[in-house]
């Protein structure tokens, strides 16, 4: 009789073992997704923290200093410091 007791006392606490077990990693699951997911999505900003922009619109920032302008993006820049370089270039070998 004691036997059988102890038995069924062994199985519910594996099976409340395996719960909780299952409940932490999808805990932590759960947790990684919410960080990917405020990430993606930006934070809109609260007393003592700012705000942070999300995934798509650093893209857009991105793309915006990577295509031409009309000299205000990066790109531009490259490309005129390249144009002076030829021009340099031509300047000294002329020199010669």
């Amino acid at each position: 009789m004691a036997l059988e007791y102890i038995g069924a006392i062994t199985a519910i606490v594996a099976a409340v073992g395996a719960v909780a077990w299952t409940a932490r990693k999808l805990s932590i699951i759960a947790k990684g997704l919410d960080n990917f997911l405020s990430d993606w999505n930006g934070e809109v900003s609260r007393p003592g923290v700012p705000g942070r922009r999300g995934v798509i619109e650093r893209i857009s920032n991105i793309e915006k200093e990577v295509t031409i302008n009309g000299g205000k993006s990066i790109k531009d820049a490259v490309l005129e410091m390249r144009s002076l370089m030829r021009w340099l270039d031509f300047s000294i070998l002329r020199c010669r």
